[in-house]
Order: structure tokens, then sequence, then C-alpha cells
């Protein structure tokens, strides 16, 4: 959105590195859309005459805090790739529901074919959703919910770590051949 708004220039040139400015703005979306979440099933729960229960309260909150801390740190590999490639903001909406399907949040990813299986444990979204529907229905030992924080928080390291490599990718590219403007 930055390329388009012309904005993107002054932030590469900001004296705060891109990465936290971009950080904060993923943090901004997630907390966005955790709100319109809550909202959502709030509503939902009132007009449809259906209890809202989370039986682990404590669990469900560190999952939660470790699910937007895995979220941020996904988008910031997404982010440098559309800066590098512009294209592929028009296949943003074609990627989002394969990572849907084969994180588990649309329904349990045993009923995808099982050479998908290995490509959803790859997600945090997978992990995320593991943790939070364990930690809510309480039908999953608390040593499976913290295994599914342990890989919320390697993967989030990981991606954190790819995530400067494509930073400073983006940033060599920029500088070499002046691309960030509109194209």
């Amino acid at each position: 959105m930055e390329r388009w708004t012309g904005t993107l220039e002054l932030l590469i040139g900001q004296p705060t590195p891109i990465q936290i400015i971009v950080f904060g703005k993923n943090l901004a979306n997630v907390l966005q859309s955790l709100l319109s979440m809550v909202a959502s099933y709030i509503f939902a729960a009132l007009f449809f005459d259906f209890s809202l229960m989370i039986t682990q309260p404590l669990m469900f909150g560190i999952s939660l805090l470790f699910t937007v801390l895995a979220f941020v740190s996904f988008g910031l590999i997404i982010a440098p790739i559309f800066v590098l490639n512009p294209g592929v903001q028009q296949w943003q909406n074609a990627m989002e529901f394969p990572v849907y399907i084969l994180s588990g949040f649309l329904f349990p990813i045993a009923l995808l074919p099982g050479w998908s299986t290995p490509l959803s444990y790859l997600l945090t979204r997978y992990w995320a959703a593991r943790a939070l529907h364990g930690a809510s229905s309480g039908n999953v030992e608390p040593g499976e919910i913290a295994f599914s924080w342990l890989m919320m928080l390697v993967f989030s390291v990981l991606y954190i770590i790819l995530s400067g490599v494509l930073f400073r990718v983006m940033l060599r590219r920029a500088r070499e051949d002046a691309s960030l403007g509109a194209h």
C-alpha cells in the first residue's frame, strides 16, 4: 500500500529501520483483526443464542499471545516479498485460502490428503489453531498446547531471521535499481 500512496521511499529513508516500522504495522493489523474476530464471536453468540466458553482461560490467553507473535512474524516475511515484486499482490487473495485450509482454521487437516500434512506443520497458523482450539475446548493435554507454543516460537524466530535477510535484499535491490516507486 505504501508503494501506491508514494510513502514507501519516505519510510525506507527514515532513521528507524524499516523492519521496525513494518513490525508495528503488522502488529496493528493483527490486533485489529483480533478485535474484529472477538466482536464477531460475541455477536454470533448473542444472535444465535450460542454460549462461548473457554475451559482453560490462562492457556487460551497465552496461546493468543503466541498467535499474535506468529502472525506478525509471518507478515514480516510477506512484506519485503511484496515490495520486491509488486505483482505478488495480485496473487494475495488466491494464496490466502490454501494457507487457511492447510493451517486447520477452516476444518481439521485430517480431512486433507495425507501428502499435505507436512505442509501444515510448516505454518505457524496450524500450531496456533491447534493451541487455541485445545485451550478453548479443554480436550487437549497441557503438554500438547505447550508443544504448539514451542513450534510457534521456533517458526516465529525462523520467520524473523528470514525476514531480516529478505529486508536486506529488498534494501540492496532498491538502492541498486531505484525500484521502490509505483510502477
